[in-house]
């Protein structure tokens, strides 16, 4: 249990070494059933169990970090996601979930470094973009 999940008894996902989840139920993110895992609900607050990333419909990659903007508070958003920005290496990339298409935060990134942008999903209320530090 972590500052950031609530633990086994709170959450209810089913995912946690205390309460298996049956093999044919999936990981409980929705994005794939067909992908279960035994334990662990992904929210990489439970020791020995590790979160997988969804980069898009149905496309999994857990090298690219993904950074959920929807949950940082408004005012240090926008410094929070240019710092993970300042943070990747050269060829490195990383997903970002924002509420609206971020297109002031990603010419702030270009001004920075050249970046290459994906938009992975850009519909009412969610956008997943994938930004690659060129």
């Amino acid at each position: 249990m972590t500052a950031n999940h609530p633990g086994p008894a709170a959450c209810g996902c089913g995912g946690h070494a205390e309460t298996p989840r049956p093999a044919n139920a999936g990981c409980g993110c929705g994005g794939h059933a067909e992908a279960p895992v035994a334990t662990g609900c992904g929210c990489g607050g439970h020791a020995g169990t590790s979160a997988h990333t969804t980069t898009g419909f149905g496309r999994y990659d857990t090298d690219v970090p993904v950074l959920d903007a929807r949950l940082i508070p408004p005012a240090v958003r926008p410094g929070a996601v240019l710092g993970a920005f300042d943070s990747l290496v050269p060829g490195s990339s990383m997903v970002l979930i924002a509420p609206h298409a971020p297109v002031p935060l990603l010419a702030q990134m270009a001004d920075r470094a050249p970046v290459e942008v994906k938009y992975l999903l850009d519909a009412p209320n969610i956008c997943q973009v994938e930004i690659t530090r060129c």
